[in-house]
């Protein structure tokens, strides 16, 4: 999207939930053991925050379909170049020190790439969704996504537990803007949004122990492995309930931002770099001994914690790390007057 064309809201939104992720891949990379409120906080984050993502992603999606098939492939192998090469990355000390890269490390990936895996799965189920309509294919996505949990299919192979959960988000979010839906902009939807958000996370801390028990359901991390300890109906129930938490959330949160511009709406435009180098960043300073749980208090613990984040998300956060990003997307020489 050219620059003249961006619409802040969207670009705001974008930079809230990069930062989220920032903090959030942060909390999950430290010792929380007796940080119960940190603990807390990050479960609240992933409540909301690649939902949200996922419904961004499928609202620009549009552009997709219009794409010639040329456009479509560059785009998919694009995401997948990007894809290898962010693993290796993460993996450069094992390079480094001659260990060698298996090739499980790319079929199997639990941390970062996994989005990217992600967006190449949605895009291929796009053309699909947009034959049969909003109501089929968000009934069809939602019965995926529950039959993954509860028969012995692959779920960690590809992440593709996480491709079909998140999949009812993509589409929502894509069908929303074929629509060109509206969220409500007043004083008491932001009132609203607001309340919403701390009420869950009043409600994440005093039910902690218990939300900690079924974490790979608010993670996405597992599929049949996980839900294969519950009785069908208790699986679905705890499904669905996960989504109907992550769309409200969701809700609240577009409720809170601004339609004008603001200092942060910049960090929008490269959410792609921040989602890259800020978790390599991570991996680094893990390999180097670096990435250690700050002492003190629990607020001094977050402050640093979120200023850290800050570095994180404001360093990538720009034009030659965008184009650097977008490189395996680029058309190849004379291709792009064709397609």
């Amino acid at each position: 999207m050219r620059a003249e064309n961006r619409i802040h809201y969207w670009d705001t939104l974008r930079a809230v939930l990069i930062f989220l992720v920032v903090l959030g891949h942060l909390l999950t990379s430290i010792s929380l053991d007796a940080r119960p409120d940190l603990r807390a906080l990050g479960l609240w984050i992933y409540l909301f925050h690649m939902p949200a993502f996922f419904m961004i992603s499928g609202f620009f999606s549009k552009s997709y379909l219009k794409r010639g098939s040329g456009g479509r492939i560059r785009l998919l192998t694009g995401y997948l170049i990007l894809y290898v090469l962010f693993v290796a990355a993460l993996h450069m000390g094992a390079i480094l020190r001659l260990e060698g890269l298996s090739a499980n490390l790319f079929l199997y990936c639990d941390n970062a790439p996994w989005f990217l895996l992600a967006m190449v799965f949605c895009h291929l189920i796009l053309p699909l969704a947009a034959s049969v309509g909003v109501k089929l294919s968000l009934i069809l996505s939602l019965c995926l996504s529950m039959a993954w949990s509860l028969l012995p299919l692959p779920d960690r192979l590809l992440s593709l537990h996480r491709c079909v959960s998140f999949l009812p988000f993509f589409l929502l979010g894509f069908f929303a803007g074929s629509l060109e839906l509206k969220l409500p902009v007043s004083r008491r939807a932001r009132s609203a949004g607001a309340a919403g958000l701390l009420l869950a996370w009043a409600a994440v801390r005093v039910w902690l122990k218990g939300l900690q028990q079924v974490s790979p359901v608010i993670y996405a991390t597992n599929g049949f492995r996980f839900y294969s300890r519950f009785l069908p109906h208790e699986a679905l129930l705890l499904k669905s309930g996960w989504y109907a938490a992550s769309l409200l959330l969701s809700v609240c949160l577009m409720a809170l931002i601004p339609q004008g511009k603001t200092p942060i709406t910049f960090v929008g435009r490269y959410s792609l770099p921040v989602y890259i180098f800020h978790r390599i960043a991570l991996s680094v300073l893990q390999e180097l001994g670096l990435l250690r749980f700050p002492a003190g208090p629990e607020i001094l613990v977050l402050a640093e914690l979120v200023l850290l984040s800050l570095v994180l998300t404001l360093l990538p956060a720009n034009p030659a790390a965008e184009k650097l990003c977008r490189l395996p997307f680029r058309p190849g020489p004379g291709r792009e007057k064709k397609e």
